[in-house]
């Protein structure tokens, strides 16, 4: 748990609101919700811990 809590935190530096188009009347319009937030952070850290190791999984 803590690696998957200090590595959505660093992205959520690194990667928030990075995602977002400025549309020509000045606003922002995100269409992903990466590391916009806490939550959305652990669920995509989460997402690729688990995709990464599928493979291995399912070949046994």
């Amino acid at each position: 748990m803590t690696k998957l809590g200090s590595s959505s935190i660093l992205g959520m530096n690194l990667f928030g609101c990075k995602f977002c188009d400025k549309m020509p009347d000045n606003t922002t319009q995100c269409d992903r919700k990466n590391f916009d937030s806490l939550l959305w952070a652990l669920v995509t850290v989460f997402q690729v811990l688990i995709l990464n190791t599928f493979p291995n999984t399912s070949n046994h």
